[in-house]
Order: structure tokens, then C-alpha cells, then sequence
């Protein structure tokens, strides 16, 4: 428990880093907010094939302080370029 307490302090701290440079004023508790509203939606689409519809991964609509966040912090185009490790999905 401790250990990912420390690395969640961590990981927060050097994203709140990361976003002071770029100019962010708020507190660690307001960029967790504006964070926790950057969501990414799954849309199932259907290819007219047998099988598994293909699912489509885009970010919800933001405010101008989200979209300003995420775009600082480079993470507005993550998702198209997901990991890809056999076996494993990062969205499922």
C-alpha cells in the first residue's frame, strides 16, 4: 500500500511539474480535477463483417481549460497509438 501510495505521489508530482512549466496556476488538487474530466469514450462501429465490431477510441468533449491541459501536456493524441502487447489491452 505504501509503495503505490509513494508512486502515485510521484507520478502526480511530476505532472504537476509538467504543467507549471507550460503556465498551468492551479493547485495539485484543481489539475486532478481538470484530469479526472479528460475522458476517453469507446464507440463500437459496425464493419458489415463477421466478428467483433472495431472499436473507435475518442476523447469526450472538454472545456477550454481541459483542452488547454491536455494539450500542454501532450496526452490529446495518445490514444491513437495505443500499446500493444500480446495478450493485453490497455482499454479492455
Amino acid at each position: 500500500h505504501n509503495f503505490c501510495c509513494v508512486i502515485a505521489y510521484l507520478m502526480t508530482s511530476l505532472i504537476y511539474k509538467a504543467a507549471r512549466e507550460k503556465g498551468f496556476m492551479g493547485s495539485i488538487d484543481t489539475l486532478l480535477d481538470l484530469l479526472e474530466n479528460i475522458r476517453l469514450g469507446t464507440i463500437f462501429e459496425d464493419t458489415g463483417k463477421k466478428g467483433k465490431p472495431k472499436a473507435v477510441y475518442k476523447l469526450e468533449v472538454m472545456d477550454s481549460a481541459e483542452r488547454k491541459l491536455a494539450e500542454d501536456l501532450q496526452i490529446m493524441n495518445l490514444h491513437e497509438n495505443s500499446m500493444k502487447l500480446k495478450g493485453f489491452g490497455v482499454y479492455i
